[in-house]
């Protein structure tokens, strides 16, 4: 069963995961739980998705505060995610 993320998020999470990004990192960028990443991590998800390097996502996006990135996504998509990370 696929996760929230779809096939080409998948791919470029693993990517970013390959380049050292950290799992709750990535769950935020994309905005879904940590779970959803650790599944393509593991491979119980996308196991035939290939790293997309090309995503031009660019490191300097997490010196940016994390609280910052939350507020950025909006009050009520930060309540979902919460909910999300508490299962």
């Amino acid at each position: 069963m696929a996760n929230e993320l779809g096939y080409v998020n998948a791919g470029i999470v693993k990517a970013l995961l390959d380049e050292g990004w950290k799992g709750q990192d990535v769950a935020i960028l994309f905005g879904v739980n940590s779970r959803a990443v650790s599944q393509v991590k593991s491979g119980e998800e996308y196991s035939n998705v290939k790293p997309d390097y090309n995503h031009g996502i660019p490191a300097e996006i997490f010196k940016i505060p994390k609280i910052a990135i939350l507020n950025i996504l909006g009050k009520e998509k930060v309540k979902v995610i919460y909910k999300m990370w508490k299962r």
